[in-house]
């Protein structure tokens, strides 16, 4: 790769670092390219501590109501033979849905776990609620 000329400066300023980059070949520009997406997707990343929040909140959220009451009214349907076709395939779309996020919950946990470096049960034990 070409080298920008910065000599005898301590610093290059950005309006000086653009005109520079004309002087540079396409696949040196291709390459610098890749390295500052590189420096910009390092720098977006959450902190460790901003990725746990994150997680955390994901992990917590819930469910609303309102879709576990239909999905338990569709199964009290389904055992009384009353269900129609329309609420059958509601119910498994329902279903399906919450398998969906239970497993997502799943991963969410076990990424937390990593990030703590502990063992993913004594995680999971920290959001799951005792039922009495």
């Amino acid at each position: 790769m070409q080298a920008l000329d910065a000599s005898n400066r301590e610093g290059i300023g950005y309006k000086e670092m653009v005109k520079n980059l004309d002087n540079l070949d396409t696949n040196s520009l291709e390459k610098l390219a890749g390295k500052i997406g590189k420096v910009v997707a390092l720098r977006k990343q959450p902190t460790k501590s901003e990725r746990e929040a994150q997680l955390v909140k994901f992990i917590k959220q819930k469910i609303p109501s309102s879709l576990l009451k239909y999905k338990n009214e569709l199964y009290e349907k389904m055992e009384d033979n009353t269900i129609t076709e329309k609420e059958m395939e509601d119910l498994h779309t329902v279903v399906n849905y919450l398998e969906e996020l239970n497993a997502e919950r799943i991963v969410l946990i076990g990424e937390l776990a990593k990030l703590r470096n502990t063992d993913v049960k004594v995680v999971a034990a920290e959001f799951i609620k005792p039922k009495l």
